[in-house]
């Protein structure tokens, strides 16, 4: 099965790499290495000839940094060989790696400001989780893309808007029995790969915040990626709707991330998870809302005093659900976030597990 990604050097905003490489064996212009050896790129995306000498990524790493450049392995941290590539889209952390085999039990947390490439010479295994869901690497997007803050109607809250990116993020519900909804994230252009955006907050006391969305991830190898685990770039759930003066619209969840895996091989018996965040529920007059939940489920809407209740979260998925609208005296929903994008680009692609979103 062939799934190709239309225009792969556009994918995370890339085009030819322009990279800084301090390493003395390399040439900083990005021709590659200085001692003229042949050698062809394995990435459709990166020049991976330009990058530093590799090392081998310890199986039980359990975090990495794109800030800094640095691993956790137990109670220690260790430098990484890695360059920021710098593209359009902005910077590309690139992690230059040998060999990848992670343990079955390993978590694997990517945070920092910029999205992560790992670029792997040999194979490059997960069995384990790899982690950038909401507020991963790379996480979060101009205002175009975020929902909406809801909008505070006297002492009633709207929900706030869920984030966009596949599609429009959904719409937060209005509260008080406010027939304006607060408009959810726009999407971004169809084949692009951004990283997740953030929920708008909650209208009304305490504004709770919306979810945060996803991260961005590139996995790239000269041979194999094998996926028996789970790699998550899910957003973020919306925080419900707080009783600090009654009637708080729920936070809009996060969108999912952005995650692209190339290889001449790649086999999958795990699970991929760009899903988007659900909205958090509003608050009554008496019971706070409940938090949207990681990955699409809607938080439910806090009871009220007389069978009234806040509005109910939307769902994050590929149609985000809008925030329900509260009765009068309560808090609107959060709209659902919209789910990131995931990419396979390989020759030899066998599907084994599952993709939510499926594969684009």
């Amino acid at each position: 099965m062939l799934l190709l990604v239309t225009g792969c050097r556009s994918i995370f905003g890339i085009h030819d790499p322009s990279v800084a490489i301090d390493d003395a064996n390399h040439d900083a212009t990005g021709d590659g290495p200085i001692d003229g050896d042949a050698c062809t790129s394995f990435s459709t995306v990166i020049d991976t000839c330009a990058l530093p000498p590799g090392a081998p990524l310890p199986s039980a790493t359990t975090a990495y940094n794109s800030d800094t450049g640095m691993i956790t392995l137990g109670l220690a941290s260790l430098a990484m060989p890695h360059v920021v590539v710098t593209t359009i889209g902005g910077p590309l952390d690139v992690v230059s790696i040998t060999t990848f085999v992670q343990d079955p039990d390993a978590l694997l947390r990517i945070t920092g400001t910029n999205p992560v490439a790992f670029a792997v010479t040999g194979e490059l295994e997960i069995s384990g989780h790899i982690d950038l869901s909401a507020g991963g690497a790379g996480a979060g997007c101009d205002a175009v893309s975020t929902g909406e803050p809801g909008v505070v109607q006297g002492a009633a809250g709207d929900g706030g808007g869920g984030g966009g990116n596949s599609a429009p993020g959904g719409d937060g519900g209005g509260g008080d029995n406010h027939p304006t909804q607060t408009h959810g994230g726009a999407a971004v252009p169809s084949g692009a790969y951004h990283a997740g955006c953030a929920g708008g907050h909650g209208g009304g006391a305490g504004q709770p915040a919306g979810g945060l969305g996803g991260g961005g991830l590139y996995l790239v190898a000269a041979s194999a990626v094998l996926i028996g685990g789970v790699i998550d770039v899910s957003g973020g759930g919306g925080q419900g709707g707080v009783l600090l003066g009654g009637r708080v619209g729920g936070g809009g969840g996060g969108t999912g991330g952005a995650l692209v895996i190339e290889a001449p091989h790649v086999a999958l018996a795990g699970h991929l998870d760009a899903t988007g965040g659900g909205g958090g529920g509003g608050s009554s007059v008496v019971t706070e809302g409940v938090a949207g939940r990681l990955g699409s489920q809607g938080g439910t809407g806090g009871h009220g005093s007389s069978s009234n209740a806040g509005g109910r979260g939307g769902t994050g998925s590929i149609d985000p659900a809008p925030g329900v609208g509260a009765v009068p005296g309560e808090g609107g929903g959060g709209g659902g976030g919209a789910v990131g994008r995931i990419g396979i680009v390989s020759p030899d692609f066998t599907n084994g597990g599952s993709v939510s979103p499926p594969p684009s």
